[in-house]
């Protein structure tokens, strides 16, 4: 989990899905915004299945995104989980993620 100084607020959750700045991807599409520190949130649509199965999605993705030590001018990132990934191995997850936030950087 997340530290709540590492987490969106409501209000920079908010701005973050007004913002233009999307790179979508099979699974999941990232958002994201110039920021001063490095912040995360993600979320789930009630398409990728019951609270069980939405709860472990986001459990991944948030794993992977603890593992790539994200540098500290990301910004404001935020997760939409749009396909089930139960059946994805994490590897692939992980790929997904750090070419996702990568491709993000390019930009």
């Amino acid at each position: 989990m997340f530290k709540k100084d590492e987490r969106l607020s409501k209000e920079e959750f908010s701005s973050l899905f007004h913002y233009p700045k999307v790179n979508r991807g099979p699974l999941f599409s990232v958002y994201y915004k110039k920021g001063d520190e490095t912040k995360v949130a993600v979320m789930c649509s009630r398409r990728v299945g019951n609270a069980v199965k939405r709860n472990d999605a986001k459990r991944k993705i948030k794993a992977c995104v603890q593992g790539l030590k994200l540098q500290k001018e990301a910004g404001l990132l935020g997760f939409l989980v749009h396909k089930p990934l139960n059946k994805v191995a994490s590897k692939d997850i992980n790929k997904a993620v750090s070419s996702q936030v990568i491709a993000l950087g390019e930009h």
